[in-house]
């Protein structure tokens, strides 16, 4: 079954990949991650081995001396330590402590580089984040198998969140080598900058198939390396024609491989050259089956911009379709991820 946060995305895809006619953007934060703790032994099934020793009262014989209070003065666990047999006393100031270190944090997060490679738009751009906890996300308004609706604005572009300090990053493999490079928010959190314009068409290589991303160590963050396998471009085929909302929408592409695919749709309004005010969908597959079916439940819920005066539609169904393959390494008691995300698509006319 698929995770639901994949349809929030574990990066949330940002706003340039969800202006596939005009505009498919996409701004990093943080959604849908989770922090993976190793267990313990004493937690992970390990097994419990018993002494060959029978503690029955047929086996032992029990001798009359019962114990009472006024036998001992040791009357509870916790009052062993300093006041009972001399012989067997603790001293706690005299038992040395180890340095235990600084606090082994939980880390979460991680780059995620998005190309958007369509006929209308070209572009590229990278960021990282990296924390404890997972930035709070928008509740969907509704969930119909793979898809949620999701409220307008829940994919704003440029939303920046400030992240742990993990030094310089520098990503290899690439076009061109990019230097992520932290820049302090307050007294505790950063801000990574790639100083990439936003007019950067691309930065995937088809003589790189692995893209490297390498962190120096920081105040907060150690030192790491993550890789991860570069993914194929994504060749949209369905749909071709005008779409409305009476039945399931078969979205269809070339597939290929990937840790999990997503499909975004919105509305676009031809007479704003804007996307349309309104609720968006977004759908997660686990893997890359080449085929995605849209619920009529969440189509009937986009906007309905109807006709201009000249009887042609407003609204156009922007379908972006994401290929995103995932590297993780552990980093303290967590992981952090490298997502990359390379998205196609296609505009068709919509009349819900």
């Amino acid at each position: 079954m698929v995770s639901l946060m994949r349809c929030q995305s574990p990066f949330v895809i940002p706003a340039s990949v969800l202006l596939l006619a005009g505009a498919l953007a996409c701004s990093s934060s943080r959604s849908g991650r989770k922090s993976v703790v190793p267990n313990s032994d004493a937690s992970n099934g390990a097994d419990v081995v018993a002494t060959d020793v029978s503690d029955t009262s047929e086996d032992v014989d029990i001798a009359d001396t019962s114990v009472t209070e006024e036998d001992t003065s040791i009357t509870d666990v916790a009052d062993d330590v300093g006041i009972g047999n001399p012989d067997i006393a603790v001293d706690a100031e005299d038992t040395p402590k180890p340095d235990a270190g600084p606090p082994v944090l939980a880390l979460q997060g991680g780059l995620l580089l998005i190309q958007v490679e369509t006929s209308q738009v070209q572009n590229a751009s990278i960021s990282a984040s990296i924390d404890t906890v997972p930035a709070p996300m928008a509740a969907p308004l509704q969930v119909e198998g793979p898809c949620q609706l999701l409220p307008d604005g829940s994919a704003t572009p440029g939303a920046v969140i400030p992240s742990l300090d993990a030094g310089l990053i520098t990503i290899t493999g690439l076009s061109q080598v990019v230097t992520l490079t932290p820049t302090t928010v307050g007294e505790s959190y950063v801000r990574y900058g790639s100083g990439l314009p936003e007019s950067t068409a691309s930065l995937l290589t088809p003589q790189s198939p692995v893209v490297a991303a390498t962190a120096a160590g920081g105040v907060s963050v150690p030192a790491f390396t993550v890789e991860v396998t570069v993914p194929k471009q994504v060749n949209v085929t369905s749909p071709s024609d005008k779409v409305g909302a009476s039945g399931d929408l078969a979205v269809k592409w070339t597939a290929d491989t990937a840790t999990f695919m997503r499909v975004d749709l919105f509305v676009y309004d031809s007479e704003k050259s804007a996307q349309a005010s309104g609720p968006i969908i977004a759908c997660a597959a686990d893997g890359d089956p080449g085929t995605l079916s849209v619920p009529k439940a969440l189509l009937g819920k986009l906007p309905d911009l109807g006709s201009n005066f000249l009887g042609i539609e407003r609204g156009y169904l922007v379908v972006a379709v994401s290929r995103v393959n995932v590297g993780e390494t552990p980093v303290s008691a967590g992981k952090v991820s490298f997502g990359i995300s390379r998205a196609g698509g296609t505009a068709v006319a919509f009349d819900p």
